[in-house]
């Protein structure tokens, strides 16, 4: 199953493919129901994620917080939605702001955009907020070995002007490690459990409100 706002009216439809035991018969359910306020968002992010897959995007409202991730390589099994971010915003016909997370950590802030359109988004086409620049500069980070045994090293290129919270997972979400570095660090090293098996995990840098995410194999 896939779906996206295949006539582009607002509202969100759905392709299904169907298996053997249903003959194959695969049907495309087009939404009919009255569409109600809503806003799109077509995100174009830098090399190597131009697609923004990873990204979060916030949508603020009067005393509400909507929140939506762009997930790419399969949404469903052998399918893919569309990547335009949609929010429902039900009755309410204007936003306050939209905060975009970039796969990268580098964070655009826009404000009351139309509601009712669809906005193509460029990443770094706002400047980031005081001080936000110089944050991500310090999540410049290197992450060595990896794939690793025993465990890693973390660099920043920067020493970090406030805590930062190292959080490895499996690829499951399971918590495996989570360190804090206080102000001031440019490196640290990680050991890992004797008995951690080998396979994929992620290790989450968070500095601020601002994060990056690395792929780590243990082997």
């Amino acid at each position: 199953m896939a779906y996206s706002d295949f006539d582009h009216d607002g509202d969100l439809d759905i392709f299904v493919m169907t298996l053997e035991e249903f003959d194959f018969h695969s049907k495309f359910y087009i939404n009919e129901t009255q569409t109600t306020i809503i806003i799109q968002l077509k995100l174009e992010g830098s090399s190597p994620t131009w697609d923004a897959f990873g990204s979060k995007n916030g949508c603020m409202l009067v005393g509400k917080h909507s929140l939506r991730e762009i997930y790419g390589g399969g949404d469903d099994h052998a399918s893919q939605n569309t990547s335009v971010v949609h929010f429902g915003l039900g009755e309410m016909d204007q936003i306050d702001s939209i905060r975009i997370d970039w796969p990268n950590g580098h964070v655009d802030h826009l404000g009351a955009l139309t509601v009712d359109s669809l906005h193509h988004i460029v990443e770094g086409i706002e400047d980031p907020p005081n001080g936000t620049k110089d944050l991500i500069d310090q999540l410049a980070v290197k992450v060595s070995p990896n794939p690793f045994a025993e465990g890693f090293r973390v660099n920043f290129e920067k020493p970090i002007s406030s805590e930062v919270q190292l959080k490895l997972t499996t690829a499951d979400g399971v918590k495996v490690i989570e360190k804090v570095l206080e102000t001031g660090s440019s490196q640290t090293n990680v050991e890992v459990p004797a008995n951690l098996p080998n396979g994929l995990y992620f290790l989450q840098i968070v500095l601020n409100d601002l994060s990056v995410v690395k792929k780590l194999v243990k082997f």
